[in-house]
């Protein structure tokens, strides 16, 4: 019996392989590295705020920038208020604005607060459930955390003030 050592690469090229054949039969797999488009308007919607200066913003207006219907906004802007990411004032010249200072909300905060934890292989869920057993060991898993603390770690780079210059 030989025993064949695969590198981090080979096991990468493998598992993209794999993936692609995987995306050929099953086009719902897509998902598995994809954003909601909710949370891309979550992060248009707090650009948007955030270049107001602090100054309520009506969710009529945050809708008509999203091009996203008002109840849709409103779905959204409730998630970011339970979140504390936004406040609100009621009454006519009431609205919504920013909570914290932009620069301290990361891209990865907004995206938690939208689909809750980033996981890119069931492996590296909360649980830690592997099918094999094999967590300990396993290059797959181990290359797969390493490209998920990097992903996660670029997130964080990244705050709403980034994205201003564009608003």
């Amino acid at each position: 019996m030989q025993l064949t050592i695969f590198t981090n690469k080979d096991i990468i090229n493998l598992y993209i392989t794999n993936y692609n054949s995987l995306l050929n039969t099953q086009k719902e797999r897509l998902q598995l590295l994809q954003f909601q488009i909710t949370t891309d308007y979550a992060i248009r919607i707090l650009c948007y705020l955030a270049a107001q200066n602090n100054a309520l913003t009506q969710a009529s207006e945050l809708a008509e920038h999203a091009g996203i219907t008002y109840p849709y906004t409103m779905k959204i802007i409730r998630q970011l208020k339970s979140a504390n990411i936004l406040e609100s004032e009621r009454g006519p010249q009431g609205g919504y604005r920013i909570q914290k200072n932009p620069s301290e909300i990361t891209l990865y905060d907004v995206i938690r607060i939208m689909e809750g934890d980033i996981c890119i292989n069931r492996c590296l869920a909360a649980d830690g459930f592997c099918s094999r057993q094999a967590t300990g060991y396993c290059q797959v898993h181990n290359v797969m955390e390493r490209v998920q603390i990097s992903m996660v770690s670029i997130l964080k780079d990244y705050t709403l003030t980034d994205f201003l210059t564009s608003f």
